[in-house]
């Protein structure tokens, strides 16, 4: 199950944001994106793409592309690792 973090909305409005981390092992890209989320104690689901090949072949037509980190933030994707471009996304996710 994917992890979920409630926001902080008015409850007709209450949902839940779903973070996965699309890795593989040996990517140091993939290391800083998930140091990063675990300094923040932000919950997400990691699936590792080079053991799950439904997965991988899944995000390849979702991305358009073969690289990891890629971050998937309630279907919004961010490929690569940017710090910057992480926090502006999470800004709006309360945790």
């Amino acid at each position: 199950m994917t992890p979920k973090i409630r926001l902080n909305q008015p409850s007709w409005a209450n949902f839940f944001i779903m973070i996965k981390l699309y890795t593989i092992s040996l990517c140091s890209s993939c290391d800083r994106a998930r140091n990063f989320l675990k300094s923040k104690k932000i919950d997400f689901k990691e699936v590792d793409v080079s053991l799950d090949l439904q997965a991988q072949r899944d995000l390849i037509k979702r991305s358009g592309q073969m690289g990891v980190p890629v971050i998937d933030i309630n279907g919004i994707l961010l490929i690569g690792f940017n710090k910057d471009a992480l926090t502006q996304m999470l800004k709006e996710v309360p945790v």
